[in-house]
């Protein structure tokens, strides 16, 4: 049991090392006159099988159908289902 928390903690800690230089990138891609205001919605929970996932989806698809440029980004490095509920069935 805590090998597997160490193994799943290493590749938490992966991940987040690898998503750290983009972003806390210091770039600027648009001109400051292209700049949106822009929001982060994190979903989570401490228990599984509540509909973390299905929510996300849902709001992910509301949003876009708005018009609003959506990224859906699944963390769940066990069990990583969000792409199944948009239907891609491989990754």
């Amino acid at each position: 049991m805590i090998l597997k928390r160490r193994e799943r903690f290493i590749k938490v800690k992966q991940a987040y090392e690898t998503l750290v230089p983009y972003i806390f990138k210091e770039e600027k891609i648009w001109p400051a006159s292209d700049l949106r205001k822009s929001s982060i919605v994190a979903v989570g929970g401490a228990k599984g099988g509540i509909g973390k996932s299905m929510f996300s989806t849902n709001l992910g698809i509301y949003l876009s159908s708005l018009g609003k440029t959506t990224v859906l980004v699944d963390l769940d490095l066990g069990g990583a289902n969000l792409h199944l509920y948009l239907g891609e069935w491989s990754l």
